[in-house]
C-alpha cells in the first residue's frame, strides 16, 4: 500500500495511504478517523515536481562528511546511506472541489497515478474503451472474394542473352598463373 505525506489542503497535514481502489485520507474534523475516497471521485491528479536534486546534494554532503571522519570507507558508507528514493510532489483535486498537495516516492506516485487513471477511465467511459467497443461490436461486412480468372495464357519464355567467352590465354584463374 503506497504511503504519502499530506503537506497542505483540505485534509490537513500528516501521513495518508492509498490502495488499488481509493485514497485513505485523515478526516479533518475527527482525529484518528479515516476517509476513504475512491479514485473514480478524483477529477485531476497532477505531478508538480520531481525532486532529484535533494538526492544528489544529500549524497555529496554525506560522502564528504564520511570521508572527513573515516576516510574512503566513510565516503563510500555516506554515499550508500544517501541513496534514498527520489521524492515527488503532486496535487489531487476531487470532483466535489476539495484538494490536497502531498509528497511521495516516485514509485508510490506512479502506482497511485496508474490506479487512478484505470479507475477514472473505467468510471467515465474512457475514449479508448469507446474505440474498442466500436470495432468489437461493429457489424461484419462481407468482403468480395476474388476468383481465379479463366485460363490465363502461360508466360512466354524469354531467350537467355549470349555469353561472351574470352580466349583461353586472357582468362584468369585464381591460385595459378595462366599456363
Amino acid at each position: 500500500m503506497p504511503k504519502f505525506t499530506l503537506t497542505e489542503g483540505d485534509f490537513g497535514r500528516g501521513v495518508a495511504a492509498a490502495d488499488l481502489e481509493a485514497f485513505h485520507l485523515p478526516e479533518p474534523g475527527r482525529p484518528g478517523a479515516v476517509l476513504v475516497v475512491p479514485f473514480a471521485a478524483v477529477a485531476e491528479m497532477a505531478l508538480v515536481a520531481s525532486d532529484h536534486s535533494d538526492r544528489i546534494k544529500a549524497a555529496v554532503r554525506t560522502g564528504i562528511s564520511g570521508f572527513m571522519s573515516l576516510g574512503p570507507v566513510g565516503a563510500a558508507a555516506g554515499l550508500i546511506a544517501a541513496g534514498r528514493a527520489p521524492m515527488t510532489v503532486f496535487t489531487v483535486r476531487l470532483a466535489d472541489g476539495r484538494k490536497f498537495t502531498a509528497r511521495a516516492t516516485a514509485a508510490d506516485f506512479a502506482d497511485m497515478h496508474a490506479a487512478e487513471v484505470a479507475a477514472r477511465g473505467s468510471a467515465t467511459g474512457h475514449r479508448a474503451e469507446a474505440l474498442i467497443a466500436k470495432y468489437l461490436h461493429a457489424p461484419t461486412v462481407a468482403l468480395p472474394v476474388e476468383t481465379e480468372s479463366p485460363a490465363a495464357p502461360p508466360p512466354v519464355p524469354q531467350p537467355e542473352p549470349a555469353r561472351q567467352t574470352l580466349p583461353p590465354s586472357s582468362q584468369r584463374t585464381f591460385g595459378r598463373r595462366g599456363l
